[in-house]
């Protein structure tokens, strides 16, 4: 059975088919045989045997007449009953010659042919002494004649009647075993033929057990382990996969789709896992970006703020200082008043008395607001150097994206060789894969774009650092004026005191506040320059914190996007 397992399908079949055409070829065969005994059995019969009897029988039938005819011929004693004997006579001879001329080709065998022969012989003595008998009958000697048919005639014709009979026993004997031997061939054509059909239904039988057993159990099973695993139940076992024939090919077939739909599977949780974690990673990235949008918002949100208030202390500053450049010349035109008259030095302390308490005011004003501006300028600082470090933390987070996106774009590249080894099962995943890479190559351009946008701010938030630098700087200048401010406003207090309590020396006073007023309105225009340019500065900023949350907008939704 293991042999017959591995014998190809067709060949089976063929074996099958060709042992029944075999089996059915022998019965013929014998059949035919059978028949072609039968049939020469009565050929025999037909063509020798009846025809010989037949026309032994005619030939004895004819030599009983003409031994009747004879003997009528003796008994007559008319002329023309005589002649008319002679008539019947020379009649039934020539029919008995004709008849022996179609019996002699009948002869078939030694015996007959003997038998015939002897008939011959003996029957051409008895026309010998039937024609002497006859001449004595017309002689009307029929004493004689009746003598020689006892004496002569009779034993002769005797002798060749029996060997006619003989001859007819023959025949006949010859036809019953040409009938005896049709009947053996019928019985035996009967029994082979029934041998034979019994032999064919129990072969077909076995043969149709063997099939069924090689071939139709077998697909059974298969189609069976076929349609579980077109149902899902990737677990079933595939049958006759040991097999040589075709069979264990479609095993085989079946094992390779088995195998190619557990790996579909394999590819779909890992597409699956992957896509979960694309999907992580969106998220990462989306509350990344949503928490550093919040961050550099807030911290622009706060530079923004700082430049305003920046740019409003600076007008402040500058209208100071342009008052504080009023109260100069004010203090100043007092000051060449009191020198032209000493008369009007009282009024003209009193004036400046009160000039100074308000320019001691405006000093204080102004020291309040320089240091609210240094305030101001270190929080922007701060403020920006958060900046920076978030723009580098920016950075940062655009390489962690570029380093996802190459590992995106090895992961597609390792799946569309999966793909292509997979064949046509895998042409979908291929296409997927290719729209993963196309992705990958889309987000490493859009974190090369942001990265030289975030070199873009990173250079602006340098330059906003010199810059909020230099405006610091600026602001302790200021700060300082105003201390020098303030010290020359308290010089100018002792200087009036100095006046009302000593007159004589309000000239040296006067020109002491002379040479201070100087070094007030110098400070006031170095004031209002270093207010003027806090306010320059400070619109720089404003502008590049707007630029700057720009970019930041654009690079967020390029993130979003890709």
């Amino acid at each position: 059975m293991r042999m017959l397992s591995n014998l190809p399908i067709p060949l089976k079949l063929s074996s099958a088919f060709g042992i029944l055409l075999l089996l059915f070829v022998a019965n013929g065969a014998l059949s035919y045989m059978q028949m072609s005994n039968m049939n020469r059995a009565a050929d025999d019969i037909s063509e020798n045997w009846m025809p010989s009897v037949e026309t032994l029988a005619l030939l004895e039938k004819q030599i009983l007449e003409h031994r009747r005819y004879e003997l009528s011929h003796v008994l007559a004693t008319a002329e023309a009953e005589i002649a008319g004997m002679d008539v019947e006579i020379s009649k039934i001879r020539k029919e008995i010659v004709d008849t022996r001329k179609k019996y002699e080709p009948l002869i078939s065998s030694s015996n007959e042919r003997a038998l015939y022969d002897d008939f011959s012989s003996v029957f051409g003595k008895y026309i010998e002494v039937s024609d002497r008998m006859l001449m004595l009958s017309r002689q009307n000697q029929n004493e004689a004649a009746y003598e020689m048919i006892k004496s002569e005639s009779r034993p002769v014709f005797s002798k060749a009647h029996d060997i006619l009979e003989k001859a007819i026993a023959l025949n006949r004997d010859g036809a019953t075993a040409a009938a005896a031997v049709q009947h053996g061939s019928y019985e035996s054509a009967k029994w082979v033929t029934i041998a034979l059909l019994v032999s064919a239904i129990v072969l077909t039988s076995m043969l149709w057990l063997a099939l069924r057993s090689a071939i139709a159990a077998p697909i059974t099973s298969m189609t069976a382990a076929m349609r579980r695993l077109a149902d899902g139940d990737k677990g079933i076992e595939i049958p006759a996969r040991d097999r040589r024939d075709e069979i264990g090919g479609m095993a085989e077939a079946v094992q390779v789709f088995k195998d190619n739909a557990i790996r579909a599977d394999q590819m779909a949780a890992e597409q699956a896992a992957e896509q979960a974690a694309r999907e992580r990673r969106a998220k990462a990235i989306e509350a990344m970006t949503s928490t550093f949008d919040s961050s550099v918002s807030g911290a622009l949100e706060t530079v923004s703020g700082a430049a305003t208030e920046m740019e409003a202390t600076s007008q402040s500053m500058s209208a100071t200082a342009d008052q504080t450049n009023r109260q100069a010349n004010v203090v100043a035109a007092a000051t060449e008043e009191a020198s032209a008259s000493v008369e009007t030095v009282a009024t003209a302390a009193e004036q400046l008395s009160a000039s100074i308490r308000e320019i001691s005011q405006q000093v204080s004003h102004s020291n309040r607001i320089s240091q609210a501006a240094a305030e101001e300028a270190a929080r922007t600082n701060s403020s920006v150097q958060g900046l920076a470090e978030s723009s580098t933390r920016i950075g940062e987070v655009v390489n962690l994206i570029n380093d996802i996106a190459s590992q995106t774009n090895l992961l597609a590249l390792n799946a569309t060789i999966e793909a292509a080894r997979a064949g046509d099962a895998g042409k979908g995943f291929a296409v997927v894969a290719g729209e993963v890479k196309n992705l990958a190559n889309q987000t490493a351009r859009a974190t090369d774009e942001i990265s030289s946008q975030i070199s873009a701010v990173q250079t602006a938030t340098g330059e906003a650092v010199s810059a909020i630098r230099g405006i610091v700087g600026r602001i302790d200048e200021i700060n300082q004026i105003a201390v020098a401010i303030g010290s020359a406003v308290e010089e100018q207090s002792a200087a009036t005191a100095e006046i009302a309590r000593n007159v004589q020396q309000a000239s040296t006073g006067t020109k002491e506040i002379a040479e201070n007023i100087g070094g007030v309105t110098q400070a006031a225009s170095e004031t209002g320059a270093a207010a003027q340019q806090v306010l320059s500065s400070a619109r720089s900023l404003a502008q590049e914190a707007s630029s700057l949350k720009s970019m930041v907008d654009k690079f967020l939704g390029d993130v979003r996007a890709a």
